[in-house]
């Protein structure tokens, strides 16, 4: 945690950045969008918390960083336990992997669970190009 929190400080200090604690029993993923939507300065007319909220921040987020006439060109998002309780869900892993797959937002992540090589399947892994070299190691034991 703490490396990824300096490189943070040392290489993205001057971009923006949005951390996800996912480690918080409490975060709210349509929260941290909104934030996001908000900080690129996005009119957004819909409640968050709807069924279809977390899709159609997406989906905003994304086509903003498609953009080629955007204020911010590139949005880097670090997340703290990607692995964390209220990240592990189908939707809220499919939103993040839709984000990651724009050229324009990168993804720096770190795994806590012991079992997190079961909680990543291949597909997973791919859509999110997940480095596990310590985790595949595991698993050839």
């Amino acid at each position: 945690m703490e490396l990824l929190d300096e490189f943070s400080e040392v290489y993205l200090r001057d971009q923006p950045l949005i951390v996800i604690n996912g480690f918080y029993l409490k975060l709210d993923i349509v929260e941290t969008f909104m934030q996001i939507i908000n900080g690129i300065n996005l009119d957004v007319d819909m409640k968050p918390g709807t069924r279809e909220s977390i899709e159609k921040l997406t989906t905003l987020i994304w086509d903003y960083f498609l953009n080629p006439d955007r204020d911010f060109q590139r949005l880097y998002i670090t997340v703290h336990n990607i692995d964390g309780q209220n990240l592990r869900t189908l939707q809220v892993q499919n939103c993040l992997g839709i984000l990651v797959s724009c050229p324009n937002i990168h993804l720096i992540a770190f795994v806590d669970h012991i079992n997190a090589i079961l909680l990543f399947d291949q597909d997973r892994t791919a859509r999110f190009g997940m480095i596990l070299p310590c985790l595949d190691h595991m698993k050839k034991k």
